[in-house]
């Protein structure tokens, strides 16, 4: 209900820990974000996506191709930062991040709290995408991990026996 009130989101990034030698640290902003268009998951069609592009200067060639729709919506969320102004992420260094949710008028709509710190990872090495594609091609990477687990760690249980009373003669 109220995500049909957001007018824009900005999306806040600072680097973790909040305070060093160099005192409070900058946060890197990105603003002005629709929210209809940022993707949703299928398996989760409540929840929108956004890709935080650590480098948002860099020259783009185009779009790439994904074999899956959300992967590609997920990569032009990156692209809507491309071009602008802002510092970098360095990669190797944790983050947290914040969004904000603003009306039509900029009002500030609904604020998140800081999220638990996470790294930028740096690209993936050449020597990765074997493992990769061989991930991807024979589907050694169970989809329900939970169920995964169980399988591989627990074993099923019969039903226990049980013990039949009868009672009488009770006032």
């Amino acid at each position: 209900p109220m995500q049909v009130q957001f007018a824009k989101l900005e999306f806040s990034a600072r680097p973790w820990p909040i305070s060093d030698e160099e005192g409070e640290p900058e946060e890197i902003w990105v603003k002005d974000i629709l929210p209809y268009r940022l993707p949703t998951f299928p398996s989760l069609p409540d929840q929108r996506s956004f890709l935080y592009a650590a480098f948002p200067e860099d020259e783009k060639e185009g779009m790439p191709w994904f074999p899956e729709a959300f992967d590609t919506e997920l990569y032009a969320t990156g692209m809507l930062q491309w071009g602008v102004k802002r510092q970098k992420l360095k990669t190797g260094k944790p983050y947290q991040f914040q969004i904000v949710a603003k009306n039509a008028a900029g009002a500030v709509l609904e604020k998140s709290s800081w999220s638990r710190p996470t790294i930028v990872q740096p690209e993936r090495a050449f020597v990765e995408y074997p493992l990769l594609l061989w991930r991807s091609v024979f589907g050694k990477i169970p989809g329900d991990t939970f169920e995964y687990f169980l399988s591989k760690h627990c074993l099923p249980v019969e039903a226990s026996p049980g013990l039949r009373l009868s009672l009488t003669n009770f006032k």
